[in-house]
């Protein structure tokens, strides 16, 4: 059995990719990624807060690689964040 976690426009601080001086950047850099998660983590035996998966550890984590350094390539960063 698979579970999987979806976050869809994740808006990161993010400094990705090489520009020239007449290239437009982006303003915002937004993941959609699904996560395939090992079930013992998200699928709950009972309806009570102490069973919920937290989001919020995740989505920090994310964020903190998002920032870490310069990107040339959003692949990286990918790999980096499926490595976490």
């Amino acid at each position: 059995m698979q579970t999987t976690v979806t976050l869809e426009a994740l808006e990161l601080a993010l400094d990705l990719g090489t520009y020239g001086p007449d290239d437009v950047k982006p303003d915002a850099h937004l993941l959609d990624m699904v996560l395939t998660i090992d079930p013992a983590l998200v699928l709950v035996p009972r309806d009570r807060m102490s069973y919920v998966f937290d989001y919020d550890p995740l989505i920090m984590e994310i964020d903190r690689l998002a920032r870490d350094r310069h990107y040339e390539t959003q692949e990286y960063l990918l790999s980096r964040i499926a490595k976490a």
